[in-house]
């Protein structure tokens, strides 16, 4: 359908999609959505785009969680995380160190018993040294001059906020040279389990291939749970045909 790509390098990908669609008789409504408005402790922004044939009766789910009035607060990664063990790089978690903490722990831990995918990245003294002079949520330009790395972008060599909703999660979570991935309290980049609970995967949820493949799979997602909230609104249109 999208055989010419210089609509793609004009940035006119969306009305390319919209007409195509509408040539076949499709309605399309679009609206950017953030995950963590729904119960993702991951600010991801997304544009979705919903087509119906003929007519388009489609409602995007009222948001559940933000900072208005009557909303839940957003999750953070210590609701996401707080489960599981401390690690230094190159450590690997078998075992939770407490009791699910909430109801996302609960979710993400409803039919599984063993942790996996929880090995810290391997890396060297100097990203280390790096890593451990950094406080909550601070940045390489933070760092005192003479460890401070000489490229990268400002939100690179970074932690997360502990208190706070992760960054969007892509498939560099375990590098800290090319996103903000250091855990805020290990002082080490994420492991595969972490970032995929990040995204919002059950914890019994497998990933295959390479780690950096399985890091691809889980960076390039869409969270399973704003994906159940769309799929509930799905299915309650195509109720009304």
């Amino acid at each position: 359908m999208f055989q010419d790509c210089s609509a793609c390098k004009k940035g006119k990908l969306i009305e390319t999609i919209k007409d195509k669609f509408s040539s076949l008789g499709y309605i399309l409504k679009m609206k950017l959505l953030d995950a963590a408005n729904y119960g993702v402790p991951q600010h991801r922004e997304r544009v979705i785009l919903v087509g119906c044939l003929n007519k388009n009766n489609f409602k995007y789910p009222e948001i559940t969680h933000g900072e208005g009035e009557g909303l839940l607060p957003f999750l953070t990664l210590e609701d996401a995380l707080s489960d599981l063990p401390h690690l230094k790089s190159g450590e690997i978690g078998t075992s939770y160190i407490l009791e699910p903490q909430n109801d996302l722990q609960r979710f993400y831990r409803a039919n599984c018993k063993t942790l996996t995918e929880d090995e810290a990245p391997k890396n060297g003294p100097q990203l280390i040294r790096i890593m451990e002079a950094l406080k909550d949520g601070e940045s390489k330009d933070d760092l005192p001059i003479e460890l401070r790395p000489k490229s990268g972008y400002s939100n690179t060599y970074a932690k997360m906020w502990w208190k706070k909703s992760a960054p969007t999660i892509t498939r560099n979570f375990a590098t800290p040279s090319s996103s903000r991935c250091i855990h805020p309290i290990d002082s080490r980049a994420l492991t595969t389990r972490e970032g995929a609970r990040l995204q919002s995967f059950l914890d019994d949820y497998m990933f295959y291939g390479s780690k950096s493949k399985k890091n691809l799979e889980i960076g390039n997602a869409v969270p399973p749970l704003l994906s159940i909230t769309l799929c509930k609104e799905v299915i309650n249109t195509l109720k009304k045909y």
